[in-house]
């Protein structure tokens, strides 16, 4: 159970890094409209969910098993000449993603895990200043 719980509050804390990562991208001009999920992350509808949540974007998750063999397979169809060019060569080639919307249930209580993650991140930096750390 302990076990559990550690795993559970890990993946909140990727999650919330991942948002803070996507925050930092928007204020410098390169705003998320959703994420992209594909290899492992795809097959953990719980990571999904929690992803979605977390961040307020809509989940795209991939069906392909194998993303960089299809990503390999499209740019030698579109070297090729398969296709006019690799937008379309990727638009015909691959399957259309499944949609995660994030629940807006959540919103509140991620708020409140995303503050109280800046607070112990300043808290981290406030004793790095005086050296605490080896």
């Amino acid at each position: 159970d302990g076990l559990c719980k550690l795993y559970w509050r890990a993946s909140i804390a990727i999650a919330l890094s991942l948002r803070q990562i996507l925050e930092h991208l928007g204020e410098n001009g390169i705003p998320a409209s959703g994420l992209h999920l594909a290899g492992g992350h795809r097959r953990n509808p719980l990571l999904s969910r929690l992803y979605a949540d977390v961040t307020g974007l809509p989940v795209h998750i991939s069906p392909t098993e194998d993303v960089v063999l299809l990503g390999s397979a499209i740019n030698a169809a579109a070297a090729s000449g398969l296709y006019p060019d690799l937008g379309q060569t990727a638009a015909q080639m691959q399957a259309a993603a499944s949609i995660l919307e994030p629940d807006p249930g959540f919103g509140d209580y991620y708020q409140h895990q995303y503050a109280r993650l800046k607070i112990l991140q300043a808290c981290r930096d406030q004793l790095a200043r005086y050296n605490v750390f080896p």
